[in-house]
């Protein structure tokens, strides 16, 4: 005949009964006679050697094998729902200073995995959030080899616990407090609105910036500013070879004197400036002559793809492009016509 024996521990009793197998009674029957002549101590002594590693292991394996670990899966006895704590929904997301190593974590749902910044002891770990929230439990994966740990998080964004390697009754204690992430990249796709300051202690870097953010426009408020420049100098036919280049910042220019322009070139009666990206109606434009002495005055006719400049002598006559030799400034504001596309930004 026979009949079934469950032998279970503390974990494998919340979830599930383990290692039952049917049992002869005859079996039975040495089993119930080397459990009368064992102490109590012995008893205990036997308990002491299921450990809390076993458990730990028996988590990670329902957890990896499940979709959703559930409740049942990760109980340590340690909570009664995810719910109770008041946590938001990923607490443990962000970057931690700890005293192994800057860690960044990345919760989903119950399963946290992490890498460490610089692999001075840590490299990186998969972690169960219990059913209480605050506590992590995993496998961590060390320099020199993987281990288990256990931490606990507390309302100031600090937590404390222990890690341990396999085979081993000796727990180190490992603590850390939530940092400032450094060297993550997020990127965030769709409008992202700040109610408040926003501090860069490094180089903002955007496709453009809405026209109200620089100016008060009366309309086009929304639409992107866009900025137009050429100062360079002009060889009667021609802009100097070095305008647009790096020999060009060496002239005193900045941005080697161009800025959104695409080409500049002499036509009848004046000098042509085309731009890249065309403007939402007639850009605002001025002109300027570099040195004190010039005779020379100007008129601008603008249009959303370009600026014509004529010359004209102070108060005398036309004068032509062909007769001028010398270095002039044309800058151009107004709200582009469409969004615009960044240029890769070289590595430096």
């Amino acid at each position: 005949v026979g009949s079934e024996m469950c032998i279970e521990t503390g974990y494998q009793r919340r979830v599930r009964g383990f290692f039952c197998k049917p049992m002869a009674v005859s079996s039975w029957l040495v089993v119930l006679s080397a459990t009368a002549w064992m102490s109590l101590g012995a008893v205990q002594a036997q308990a002491a050697m299921q450990s809390f590693e076993d458990e730990l292991n028996a988590i990670l394996t329902t957890a990896r094998s499940a979709s959703a670990p559930r409740d049942r899966d990760v109980d340590l006895g340690e909570g009664t729902g995810a719910v109770s704590s008041g946590m938001g929904p990923s607490p443990w997301t962000g970057t931690w200073e700890t005293d192994i190593g800057v860690l960044a974590l990345s919760q989903i749902d119950r399963q946290v995995q992490g890498r460490f910044d610089e692999a001075r002891s840590g490299i990186s770990l998969y972690g169960i959030v219990t059913t209480d929230p605050s506590t992590l439990v995993g496998e961590i994966r060390m320099v020199a080899g993987s281990g288990g740990f256990k931490v606990s998080l507390d309302e100031q964004g600090v937590f404390r616990g222990f890690w341990w390697w396999p085979d081993s009754s000796d727990k180190m204690p490992w603590s850390g407090k939530r940092g400032i992430a450094a060297n993550l990249t997020a990127e965030f796709k769709g409008t992202v609105e700040v109610h408040g300051d926003v501090t860069s202690r490094g180089m903002l870097t955007g496709a453009a910036v809405r026209s109200s953010t620089m100016t008060s426009p009366s309309i086009q408020e929304s639409q992107p500013y866009l900025l137009s420049a050429v100062s360079c100098n002009w060889r009667r036919t021609e802009l100097d070879p070095t305008c647009g280049t790096a020999d060009g910042k060496g002239a005193g220019s900045t941005w080697g004197g161009l800025a959104n322009v695409n080409n500049v070139a002499s036509t009848t009666d004046g000098l042509k400036v085309e731009f890249e990206t065309v403007y939402a109606g007639d850009p605002i434009c001025f002109v300027s002559f570099g040195g004190k002495h010039t005779k020379l005055d100007y008129s601008v006719d603008t249009h959303p793809e370009y600026a014509e400049i004529f010359l004209k002598k102070n108060g005398c006559c036309e004068s032509t492009w062909k007769e001028f030799d010398g270095k002039f400034s044309l800058v151009c504001h107004g709200a582009a016509a469409q969004n615009i596309v960044p240029k890769p930004v070289p590595n430096m």
